[in-house]
């Protein structure tokens, strides 16, 4: 969480001397946005530069942060995971988007849509619980519903990955005013910490509770989806 503070308070020493520029070379001009949205990171802050760079004639590249959080817990949680079902989640999640957003054309109704790639920081802590009412295998070992009270996955990720992304909207033109954007992307976020535990009558093995945490470790790598939504305002 302090390292996402520290991030948020960056991109506002970043945008906030050269905003002060670029508003006194043309008032009508704009060329920064921020806004507010919704990810699978939870609610976001963002701000938006156009830039002078060009990849070829007529596009546009514009450099976007995001910090986003969310943190609670959801009962009816639905979900399996290396053959277990799910139905509880306490989450924790602060995440920190930093990239460029490239604009190819200029006219029509694709001048707004626009490929994005840069980076992103993850700190992201969540709690999983396995449904009582249900029988699954721990390893090896059958767990019927009577057998335990609790049978638990804490998943952690805190690391800077690489993301890909399209989207529609938030091209900074014309006059100042209010713009939507909405984004669908990929990141690549790898392997996870993860521990296990349980409790109640049945005892299961220390290695079996290994090969579970190895097979949740093997479920929960790889690409990523996400989907981020914002509403925002050209200055």
């Amino acid at each position: 969480m302090k390292i996402l503070t520290a991030l948020t308070a960056s991109m506002l020493v970043w945008i906030q001397p050269t905003i002060a520029a670029d508003l006194s070379v043309n008032e009508n001009s704009p060329s920064y946005s921020v806004g507010l949205g919704v990810s699978n990171f939870g609610l976001g802050l963002s701000a938006a530069h156009k830039t002078d760079w060009h990849i070829k004639s007529g596009d546009q590249i514009q450099i976007r942060a995001i910090a986003s959080t969310i943190e609670g817990d959801t009962g009816g949680y639905d979900t399996d995971i290396a053959g277990i079902n799910y139905d509880k989640i306490d989450y924790d999640s602060h995440a920190f988007q930093l990239g460029l957003d490239w604009y190819p054309s200029q006219s029509g109704w694709t001048e707004k849509i626009f490929f994005s790639g840069g980076a992103l920081y993850l700190d992201l802590d969540s709690t999983i619980y396995a449904d009582k009412g249900k029988s699954y295998t721990v390893g090896s070992t059958q767990i019927n519903p009577s057998d335990l009270t609790s049978f638990q996955a804490n998943i952690t990720r805190e690391k800077v990955i690489p993301y890909v992304s399209l989207g529609w909207g938030n091209k900074i033109q014309g006059a100042p005013g209010f713009d939507f954007q909405a984004e669908l992307g990929v990141a690549f976020i790898g392997k996870a910490d993860v521990n296990v535990s349980s409790s109640g009558n049945k005892s299961i093995s220390t290695a079996e509770l290994e090969a579970e945490r190895k097979q949740i470790i093997d479920d929960t790598e790889g690409p990523a989806p996400f989907a981020n939504f914002t509403v925002a305002y050209h200055f």
